[in-house]
């Protein structure tokens, strides 16, 4: 009798973009497994991001273990640095692994870099908790973990889901309701299939109105993040991750909001709201239907992502730390 070698449990493989595409049933799977999964993790937020800032350029590690997908870390080189997929527009990082499988992602990655050309591995928008803040680097290389920008939140609880909201803004709240209603009511509705293709392009289009009015073209302004956002918005409403609302006041489009549910979470992402209609209060009225629609899902948190706006804290929000990992290579 022959004795075979038995196969290594762990392999840690680099696949380009076309194989990475192929992936997506395994990949969607593990992302729904992996505790709180992210929605800028997910194959339709990561494969739209790919395909317009960085095709034929986006890579992966990809972790096995006995041959089923226990880790998938896609990435690009950027001036030098290898950075996660999505890194940009995405408001959290895109890699999926637990702590088991962390060092050999860790491994990957900085094989990856190097085969690339890249200087350094630099994972940005980290929840404290992910696996690869705290995972030992490989052997020979520096590494060093600092805080990054952090991302407020507030809990969903209470009635109608905005308990977490100080008195004086839930007070405000029911005026600028009654004021709406007073100023001919308003009707919001939440966009689904096809709907999806239109709302985008409302929300573009007031987005853009807003910060013409401020003499700045706006984050929505640029043609790549555009294109994106035409790409996931779909892709996301048939994972059935994407919360797409329309505000409707006097027969006309007053405000879009954009937000993405990924575990427990309700993450807003973009408004656009008409700068001619402020005194209307839409850009509020969205968020509040956005959470109250929340609470009835039986979701627990409302998070406002990246950025420490003013208008946060009216609903609860407080700053959520999030960390950036550099490896040098």
């Amino acid at each position: 009798m022959v004795a075979w070698p038995a196969p290594d449990p762990v392999t840690v493989d680099t696949v380009d973009d076309a194989v990475l595409t192929s992936l997506t049933p395994e990949w969607t799977a593990l992302w729904r497994a992996l505790g709180e999964p992210s929605p800028f993790a997910s194959p339709a937020w990561v494969l739209a991001w790919a395909g317009t800032h960085a095709p034929g350029r986006t890579r992966a590690v990809v972790v096995r273990r006995d041959g089923r997908l226990v880790a998938l870390a896609p990435a690009f080189v950027w001036e030098g640095a290898l950075l996660a997929a999505g890194t940009g527009p995405s408001d959290e990082a895109s890699i999926l692994t637990d702590a088991a499988h962390a060092p050999e992602v860790l491994e990957g990655l900085v094989g990856l870099a190097r085969t690339l050309g890249a200087t350094r591995v630099d994972l940005r928008q980290l929840h404290p908790t992910d696996p690869l803040v705290g995972a030992p680097a490989p052997r020979g290389v520096d590494s060093r973990t600092e805080p990054d920008e952090s991302c407020p939140a507030a809990p969903i609880t209470g009635e109608a889901g905005l308990g977490a909201m100080p008195g004086k803004w839930r007070r405000k709240l029911g005026y600028t309701r009654r004021r709406a209603e007073a100023l001919g009511g308003y009707a919001i509705e939440r966009l689904t299939g096809d709907a999806v293709t239109g709302g985008h392009a409302d929300l573009q289009r007031l987005h853009a109105k807003r910060w013409r009015a401020e003499g700045e073209p706006g984050v929505l302004g640029e043609p790549l993040q555009r294109a994106l956002l035409e790409r996931a918005l779909p892709a996301l409403d048939a994972a059935g991750s994407l919360r797409l609302y329309r505000l409707i006041h006097a027969g006309e489009v007053a405000a879009v909001l954009c937000a993405f549910v990924s575990g427990s979470r309700l993450c807003f992402y973009a408004c656009g709201v008409d700068p001619d209609r402020a005194e209307l209060g839409a850009g509020t009225l969205l968020i509040a239907h956005a959470i109250e629609a929340a609470a009835a899902e039986g979701l627990t948190l409302a998070d406002f992502l990246r950025g420490e706006e003013r208008y946060k804290a009216h609903w609860g929000a407080t700053p959520r730390p999030r960390m950036r990992r550099v490896v040098t290579v």
